[in-house]
């Protein structure tokens, strides 16, 4: 079985693209660089508060970061493995990445991470699949975990993998793995276990195929959940999930959610 791995430049999807070639070796590994939009950029585009946030954000990933990705992911996260035929690329819908992956022919193309892939990528390999982290449909889109936070759903926070269609985070599903909140969690914490259960999931979606299983997909019903926007995180909200993790309100939450009830999920072996 020839597998193939696009992903961004972004410690645990590198964790994951060489997880996958421990197991299966890659075909072909292509690496969406960050398209960094800078201090001026994000206070011009979302305004000054958003900028400094940033700037925030970027200390605290060279002064902690390094540590944290190591705890959870040993030295996977370090950058791809040297054995891995690697592309590197601004966009991953170039002419030179349809051209690789044409080449490679591979069966299964794994996706996390990526900006929105284009028609002709997604018809070069019989199976595309995507790590989504978020519990679909409940939760699709961008920053599902602040988002799950934010409407105090924090028994429905967790990964999906599913089939890449036009319908972003809305393919037919493989598997799914809810992720259960502590509360000493913060969102960093709890999606660095999703990275981590979603890329066992994925790895067992290849056993699966690779032993001549034919995998079971679950259409998705999307009205029982929303696709959050990147732009709808304001910096205002935003600063409200950073006093969720540092003012005790995540232990609030835990005891008193809006939703008791854990959603139903497409385990591996069936439904939850």
């Amino acid at each position: 079985m020839k597998v193939a791995c696009l992903i961004r430049e972004y410690p645990p999807a590198i964790y994951f693209l060489n997880r996958i070639h421990d197991a299966h070796p890659l075909s072909l590994g292509v690496v969406e660089r960050n398209r960094a939009e800078g201090f001026f950029g994000a206070m011009k585009k979302r305004g000054v508060a958003h900028g400094v946030d940033l700037a925030k954000a970027k200390i605290r990933e060279v002064l902690r970061m390094p540590r944290d990705y190591s705890l959870y992911f040993g030295n996977k996260w370090r950058g791809p493995e040297k054995d891995v035929p690697i592309l590197e690329t601004e966009n991953i819908n170039a002419d030179e990445v349809y051209r690789r992956i044409a080449e490679a022919k591979p069966d299964v193309i794994l996706v996390c991470g990526t900006s929105v892939l284009r028609e002709r990528i997604t018809a070069a390999a019989p199976l595309v699949i995507n790590l989504h982290v978020g519990l679909s449909p409940y939760y699709r889109g961008m920053y599902c975990t602040q988002w799950a936070l934010l409407n105090r759903d924090p028994h429905n926070i967790g990964v999906t993998i599913h089939k890449v269609t036009r319908d972003i985070d809305g393919g037919d599903i493989a598997a799914q793995k809810r992720v259960e909140v502590t509360p000493d969690d913060t969102v960093h914490s709890i999606n660095m276990r999703i990275y981590r259960e979603g890329t066992e999931l994925a790895l067992a979606l290849l056993k699966k195929i690779d032993n001549g299983w034919n995998l079971g997909f679950t259409a998705q019903d999307l009205t029982l959940g929303r696709f959050y926007y990147i732009r709808e995180l304001t910096p205002r909200l935003a600063r409200k999930v950073k006093r969720i993790e540092r003012s005790g309100l995540l232990v609030e939450v835990l005891e008193n959610p809006s939703r008791k009830d854990k959603l139903p999920i497409v385990e591996l072996g069936g439904k939850e």
